[in-house]
């Protein structure tokens, strides 16, 4: 009978086809064989874009020219950026593990976008490993990624991180126990967000309101000297007084 087994590759098979399966694979390979050290631009003073340039190369990859047109020029320029959006530009594992060098030198970056990228579990993992220790990161997108097996992982992230708030995971194939918790997880998350923010907005009033007490201090103890100077000079009268009437009994 028939059998089951993978057919042999066509020798007639078109070569970028092939180049093009070979660059998915390299692609899904990227974050089990290379082992990158975030941070490591830190304090070197060079610009995003070179930074970027030079993380390309480094792990083989196209610039995508998206976001090298939206990052700085300018050396040591880290806090100019607030968001960056990839959605749906397959950019990759690679390229993910060179934004990933961007984004931990770039320390004001609130919401990263990587809706329907072609990530992976371990990829995620490079994402976690950054985004943990990214105090401005409050929103994340993983969405329209196969990621089913980093449910628990993501959890994680947020009770290490808790000021990521947002995390968007529609159609990663995370169970919906996972989902759950994770929601549950971000719930939290907001709620001590909107604690901190009450209490930072209640220790800039604080100030003023020690000035007021202290204008009312103030105020208390001049009224305090005012009553004791007003008894001293009753006190100087009546005694007076009193001088005066026994002098008039002498006589």
């Amino acid at each position: 009978g028939r059998g089951c087994g993978r057919a042999p590759p066509s020798m007639d098979a078109d070569p970028e086809e092939g180049q093009a399966a070979k660059n998915i694979e390299n692609d899904k390979e990227a974050a089990l064989v290379v082992a990158p050290v975030f941070g490591e631009y830190i304090g070197s003073g060079k610009a995003l874009r070179e930074i970027y340039t030079e993380s390309c190369k480094k792990y083989g990859c196209k610039r995508n020219s998206g976001l090298y047109d939206l990052l700085s020029p300018r050396p040591g320029d880290y806090d100019c950026l607030f968001e960056i959006d990839l959605s749906s530009n397959v950019i990759g594992c690679r390229g993910v593990l060179s934004l990933l060098q961007v984004v931990s030198v770039c320390k004001s970056v609130k919401k990263i976008g990587l809706k329907g990228n072609s990530l992976d579990h371990k990829c995620v993992l490079h994402i976690i490993d950054v985004a943990k220790n990214h105090k401005a990161l409050q929103q994340l997108d993983l969405s329209y990624n196969r990621i089913g097996t980093c449910g628990k992982a993501i959890y994680e992230l947020l009770k290490t991180n808790s000021n990521i708030v947002e995390v968007c995971l529609e159609s990663t194939y995370i169970d919906a126990y996972m989902l759950k918790r994770i929601n549950e997880r971000l719930a939290a998350n907001r709620m001590a967000k909107k604690l901190k923010e009450k209490e930072e907005q209640k220790g800039k009033e604080e100030p003023k309101d020690e000035c007021s007490d202290e204008r009312r201090n103030q105020q208390q103890q001049a009224n305090q000297q005012q009553l004791l100077l007003q008894q001293q000079q009753q006190q100087l009268q009546q005694q007076q007084q009193q001088q005066q009437q026994r002098e008039r009994e002498r006589e």
